[in-house]
């Protein structure tokens, strides 16, 4: 039985997006490959690039060089991930250059690309677009107003 999970990702009206930053990705039920489609910008969401834990990460990284590169990851993705998640469940390594797997990524490459043009996905056109098609976000916007506030009770003289 073939299985394959198609994905995509996006920065756009998320909270504490600096920018669009649009993934999308397949996987299969041993290799998930990741295509970060603006791997020159830089990746951040409020929700994982600040506050805790990261701060303490971060201060942790100046004394452990293997924490300090995954902190970087977190926020400067390659354009290309590609992970054995039977190996690797935690995705730590990317193996997207490995020549041993060229046919396994060539492979998962055409049916991710088969699927984005099937989802009428122009990449960074559709990513600037989000915004179209969610509702507003909490950050910057005033507080909703309580429902039923002043409704519904009779004023007695």
């Amino acid at each position: 039985m073939l299985i394959r999970i198609f994905a995509q990702h996006t920065t756009i009206g998320t909270n504490g997006a600096i920018g669009p930053y649009p993934m999308r990705a397949v996987r299969d039920t041993r290799y998930k490959l990741i295509r970060n489609l603006t791997p020159d910008l830089t990746y951040t969401i409020g929700g994982i690039h600040k506050g805790e834990p990261l701060d303490s990460w971060k201060a942790d990284a100046a004394q452990d060089y293997q924490l300090a590169d995954r902190v970087k990851w977190l926020f400067n993705r390659p354009g290309e991930e590609l992970y054995d998640l039977q190996a690797d469940p935690y995705e730590f390594k990317n193996l997207a250059a490995d020549p041993t797997l060229v046919e396994v990524k060539a492979k998962l490459q055409k049916e991710l690309d088969a699927w984005i043009i099937q989802q009428g996905d122009k990449g960074l056109e559709t990513e600037n677009l989000a915004n179209t098609r969610q509702g507003k976000s909490d950050e910057g916007e005033p507080k909703a107003k309580k429902k039923g506030k002043g409704k519904g009770k009779k004023k007695v003289e």
